[in-house]
């Protein structure tokens, strides 16, 4: 039935997770092939929400940026290696559009009070 390789201690933990997800994915497939739908069954879908006004733009920018430090990876800003953060403030070429969200904030020494003013723990409501 099975290779002695997968019966091994060490990979059967792997064995069984690729059997599980194997076994949801078809699931979930021919279940929304019968329903004719699309998407996750286990999983919820994620929430869209418009920005439609200059206050929650500047809030969603200092959110994303503020993360890696309200869930204690970093003690600043500058400090996330994978944040956008650097290119705002960078002058390599990038294909982020630097000038046009800088202009939000007024240019970039108006972005960095932004962030330096504002509490690391900004509730952004999504709904």
């Amino acid at each position: 039935m099975y290779s002695k390789s997968v019966l091994k201690e060490n990979a059967l933990p792997g064995f069984i997770s690729r059997e599980w997800g194997s076994l949801f994915s078809a699931y979930s497939q021919a279940f929304n092939r019968q329903q004719h739908r699309k998407g996750s069954l286990f999983i919820p879908n994620f929430k869209r929400k418009p920005v439609e006004t200059t206050d929650y733009y500047l809030k969603l920018i200092h959110y994303i940026h503020a993360n890696p430090i309200h869930h204690g990876f970093v003690k600043g800003f500058a400090d996330w290696e994978f944040s956008s953060y650097h290119t705002y403030l960078s002058s390599k070429p990038t294909q982020l559009a630097r000038e046009e969200g800088l202009e939000w904030f007024g240019g970039s020494n108006l972005f960095e009070q932004f962030h330096r003013e504002n509490p690391v723990s900004v509730k952004i409501e999504f709904e």
